[in-house]
């Protein structure tokens, strides 16, 4: 038994009226509770109860014991409800460029305000990482992950659209159906393997899918690059709705094919089974802010949820 034990022992020892009524407290045999007793009593060398068959009131002794163990466990009890409850220590968080920029950052920023004692460390990348094994506590990801080792939050729901400059329509016609963009020049982004040469587009309210081999003639891993190409006229671009939608409400983008989209959801993927504080405040921190972008989501062009 530890001594942080003996000291919960004692004070509920001290809190009975007998040693009958703390084994029944203690689900002990009143034998146990003596034995116990008696051990504390030895290591200390000192007598802290008198007992008698019926009763039993503390010793000097035992008021000074159960006096110290009464501040001991309180600070114990406060010391674990700060660890347990208390963001601290350091939060790795991993995001694409685009998006880490445009919404993580300043989510970030307003955690840190909050929380001080945490230290941010926040990764933007548009090459695919494994959570796990590269030591983050939370990902920000288009689209599902499937690994069982993780946990998902789903941000806000969000689509890749098809768009182009009026431009590039003008020079080279506005493809039908989704065959048609085989005779069309397109610009990749090379943000995860889900997109990479492949482009599944889904019938908006529908289930058809068509799988295309996209052979771009551009190809990038940063999305402000693909976009500044799109709207130079240099072809035809899947992106995410939130990042091209400024572009497209500035005219300087139309959306190709509206029937059709690519679905990207956002998620925050995190491994622990129980978060630690300072993950668990940064989760609830994105779901706040993007619970809050559904009043926008009319304006910013996508809706946000949690589950």
């Amino acid at each position: 038994m530890t001594r942080s034990s003996d000291f919960a022992f004692f004070r509920l020892l001290a809190r009975s009226s007998s040693l009958t009524d703390a084994a029944r407290l203690l689900s002990m045999t009143p034998s146990a509770v003596s034995r116990r007793l008696k051990e504390i009593e030895s290591r200390l060398g000192t007598e802290l109860v008198l007992r008698s068959t019926r009763s039993m009131r503390l010793t000097p002794q035992g008021e000074r014991y159960l006096q110290g163990a009464e501040v001991i466990l309180r600070e114990t009890e406060r010391l674990e409800t700060e660890i347990a409850s208390r963001p601290l220590g350091r939060l790795r968080i991993c995001a694409s460029f685009g998006f880490g920029e445009t919404f993580i950052a300043p989510v970030i920023a307003e955690y840190s305000r909050t929380n001080p004692a945490v230290r941010v460390d926040l990764t933007i990348t548009d090459r695919p990482v494994s959570i796990v094994e590269d030591g983050f506590d939370i990902g920000i990801h288009l689209g599902a992950l499937h690994d069982s080792r993780l946990r998902a939050l789903k941000l806000m729901s969000n689509d890749r659209i098809l768009c182009a400059a009026p431009v590039y329509l003008h020079a080279n016609g506005l493809p039908e159906k989704p065959g048609d963009l085989a005779l069309h020049r397109l610009i990749e982004i090379a943000e995860d393997d889900n997109t990479v040469g492949r482009w599944i587009l889904t019938r908006r309210g529908t289930k058809e899918t068509v799988t295309l081999a996209a052979v771009p003639d551009l190809r990038t891993n940063s999305g402000a690059a693909a976009l500044e190409w799109c709207r130079s006229g240099l072809g035809i671009l899947l992106r995410s709705r939130w990042h091209a939608y400024p572009s497209i409400a500035a005219g300087e983008l139309v959306e190709v094919l509206p029937d059709w989209h690519m679905p990207a959801d956002v998620y925050a993927y995190y491994a622990a089974k129980r978060p630690a504080p300072q993950v668990r405040a940064f989760l609830d921190a994105l779901k706040e802010r993007f619970m809050q972008a559904l009043v926008r989501s009319g304006q910013n062009g996508f809706s946000a949820s949690s589950q």
